[in-house]
């Protein structure tokens, strides 16, 4: 597979995962464990878990789906949207089909948000 099509299988991993509306430690720690099976970086896996679990502070969360430090400057920002929105375009799944291709809509959905709660934040243009 290649790691376009192991971030979406990561992705309907946490999916799953969360389908009871909880995310316990000991699923986190399996999910954890087949991210590094499947090579996935250490910021994509966290960059996908703050896309379901949820921390106290939404910013923080928009940060980590970015994978960016807040201390981040604006331009830097900038370069991690457009690095995640090519990272996770729906173009790279969709030879697995229009339902791996919609799920992957979702989660640039997810990227597209926390940038926007981001710009919000900092009062970005």
């Amino acid at each position: 597979m290649d790691y376009s099509s192991r971030l979406q299988l990561l992705h309907y991993l946490f999916g799953i995962a969360n389908a009871d509306g909880v995310m316990a430690d000991q699923e986190l720690n399996v999910l954890q464990s087949i991210a590094s099976y499947l090579g996935i970086t250490g910021s994509d896996y966290e960059s996908i878990k703050a896309m379901f679990v949820q921390t106290v502070n939404e910013t923080e969360n928009a940060y980590k789906i970015l994978e960016i430090d807040p201390n981040a400057t604006d331009d830097e920002v900038k370069k991690a949207y457009r690095d995640m929105a090519k990272k996770y375009h729906p173009d790279l799944v969709s030879h697995l089909g229009d339902e791996v291709r919609e799920a992957a809509e979702k989660k640039l959905q997810e990227v597209n948000i926390a940038y926007e709660s981001i710009k919000k934040q900092r009062g970005m243009v």
